[in-house]
Formats: structure tokens, sequence, C-alpha cells
């Protein structure tokens, strides 16, 4: 298996955070990014759908990420990270 390095932009991050911050469900959320890290590490070309040019969109619950690959870096970049209800 081919784990990549999966990082985060400070925009993501600041979505990460302020989800955690306004929410009374934070495990829930700790545990879908936990989640959204270990399947973007290990299975990164398995997960989600193609947004446009490279952009993926990946779900977790209600729990959503934007994020793309690179392959030669084998790195995965969060772009974007918030809640929906679907």
């Amino acid at each position: 298996m081919n784990r990549f390095t999966v990082t985060y932009t400070q925009s993501a991050l600041d979505d990460l955070a302020n989800l955690w911050l306004g929410s009374h469900k934070q495990q829930e959320i700790a545990d879908a990014a936990n989640e959204v890290d270990r399947l973007l590490a290990e299975n990164q070309h398995a997960q989600g759908i193609e947004m446009h040019e490279g952009m993926m969109q990946f779900y977790v619950g209600d729990f959503v990420v934007q994020f793309s690959i690179e392959d030669a870096d084998r790195t995965v970049t969060v772009w974007s990270a918030r809640l929906i209800r679907r």
C-alpha cells in the first residue's frame, strides 16, 4: 500500500476549527476528520467525486472536504472543510 501524506491548507484548518468550536457535536466532527485523514492517506484515488480539474469532494456523514491529489509528491491537500445537511 502506498500511503500518502494528508495536509490541510490554513483555510481548511480554520474551517475545521470553526466547525469544532461552533458545534455541540465536537466528537463527531473530530471522528469524521480523523476518518477523512485515514481514508485519504490509504486510498485517496477511491475517495470522493471529481468536481473540476483535479479538485475532489469527499463526504463522511455530514462532513465534507474538498481536496486535491499530487501523485508525484505523494500528498493529498485538503482545501476546505464544512458541514452540510443532506
